[in-house]
């Protein structure tokens, strides 16, 4: 109860605000607050970049080509001064990521040439709050603009063919992070999955390759539910202690945080509530933030509880082996793409190229487990060889600066070690050696270990390698 209490009064202390044109929360573009009154008036430097926006789109110009100027002339975006990273849903997974850039888009733009905050209108849930100081076109233009957007909407040409992608939401490009979506046309017979980074208006990736759909598909059903290797391995898995202990001690911490947390928001709410105070806009943009803060927590503290009760789940075994006895190819789209979810947390894609073609590299994370394993294809995707499995120590490193997580060594390494006497000898000596150097600056930001192709190299981090002869 206090807390619907104290939802409905800070509504309404807001909206009584915004009824008097004060700000609150993200502001429009080439908008600000005036730190003495409170209310909004206009950013000098931004408000100059909208009034161009808007003349450029009366002369014309639509919104892509307008986000391509701005990108070309280096105007910062409100990401780039506020030093923020922008964040996307992705729609099949329901997972948030981090776009890789900051540019401006046209959708951006569009967003821009929409908002009547420009020709003097604030709009506040259902309320419209004329403020004239903040209007720089008239009602007139700011319409013929409105206009512009249904002239340059191309006419219907019947239904625009859509197109369905069983690894939405799970691949990602190694060498600049971005995700990889599938793309389909017709005309041009592409039909490739490709990284968001090489496309416009971001440009930032130069060695990705596009993937074939219909074989890289083909071969992530083979995998996970045709061949029976996956389940043999993950099901010779034992459970891990050591994790167990540091998401349990995580948990804490995070638990810990939370309740002073929540301790600040109840003071910045007390102190909001004093009739001397209530005019405080500081007061206000305190408790927001206090509440933001508190949200954060809750979502880290969720996160940490699902990876917890995954490790603790003694029933994932069952619910990898029911998944993949019970996969059916006559099942539908929504099904088999249900069922890879619920088996995959992420495939990463690294192409390496070579003086004909090139090679694809596939690292494929499990769900609910830390066990990757390594694929490397051709570049026309008809042969994929498992170079092996590795184990992902990540929350471990996370976990303490001084601990050093042992690391784990692939089967397939072990039979390699093992061939000759001489050759498990010293390779049994480097990786004592290894263990027995927990302050190495090797190891300093290690997550996992990557066993190469050719089972002759170990690597660390992004610039250190251990190489056998």
């Amino acid at each position: 109860m206090h807390s619907d209490l104290t939802s409905d009064a800070v509504k309404r202390a807001f909206k009584k605000n915004a009824l008097k044109g004060k700000a609150h929360g993200i502001r429009a573009y080439g908008i600000k607050k005036d730190k003495k009154s409170g209310l909004m008036i206009h950013h000098p430097k931004e408000i100059e970049v909208v009034k161009d926006i808007f003349k450029w789109s009366l002369d014309g110009t639509g919104a892509y080509s307008i986000a391509k100027k701005l990108n070309s002339d280096g105007v910062p975006t409100r990401y780039n001064k506020l030093d923020l990273t922008p964040v996307r849903k992705e729609v099949n997974t329901g997972k948030k990521y981090k776009n890789a850039t900051k540019k401006w888009w046209g959708s951006t733009v569009s967003g821009i040439l929409k908002k009547e905050i420009y020709k003097g209108i604030y709009v506040w849930g259902d309320e419209r709050v004329k403020l004239p100081h903040l209007a720089i076109l008239t009602e007139e233009e700011f319409d013929k603009v409105q206009e512009n957007f249904k002239k340059n909407k191309k006419e219907g040409r019947g239904k625009k063919p859509s197109y369905k992608y069983l690894l939405n939401g799970l691949v990602f490009c190694k060498e600049c992070g971005s995700m990889i979506r599938g793309v389909r046309k017709i005309k041009s017979r592409d039909n490739s999955y490709k990284c968001k980074g090489k496309a416009a208006p971001t440009y930032i990736c130069k060695k990705s390759r596009a993937v074939n759909i219909p074989r890289f598909e083909t071969f992530i059903i083979q995998h996970l539910f045709l061949s029976k290797n996956l389940q043999e391995y993950l099901n010779s898995i034992e459970t891990n202690n050591d994790e167990i202990e540091v998401l349990q001690l995580k948990k804490s911490q995070k638990i810990k945080k939370i309740n002073s947390q929540e301790k600040m928001v109840t003071r910045d709410y007390n102190l909001m509530r004093d009739p001397d105070l209530e005019y405080d806009t500081r007061l206000k943009d305190d408790y927001q933030n206090s509440k933001m803060k508190l949200s954060k927590l809750k979502d880290d503290l969720e996160l940490i509880d699902k990876k917890l009760k995954e490790q603790l789940d003694n029933n994932r075994l069952n619910r990898v082996n029911n998944i993949i006895d019970g996969f059916d190819l006559k099942a539908g789209f929504e099904s088999i793409q249900k069922s890879v979810y619920r088996l995959i947390e992420r495939i990463d894609v690294m192409h390496q190229p070579l003086e004909k073609n090139g090679i694809f590299q596939f690292l494929i994370t499990y769900k609910g487990f830390n066990e990757k394993s390594i694929w490397r294809s051709n570049q026309q995707l008809n042969e994929f060889t498992l170079v092996g499995y590795h184990k992902s120590f990540k929350e471990l490193a996370d976990s303490s600066e001084n601990e050093i997580p042992d690391f784990y060594i692939p089967k397939a390494f072990q039979n390699y070690m093992n061939s000759s006497p001489g050759r498990k000898e010293y390779f049994q000596s480097v990786i004592d050696d290894l263990r027995n150097k927990p302050d190495s600056e090797v190891f300093k930001g290690t997550t996992h270990l990557e066993f190469g192709a050719n089972l002759d190299v170990i690597k660390l981090d992004k610039n250190s390698l251990i190489n056998f002869n």
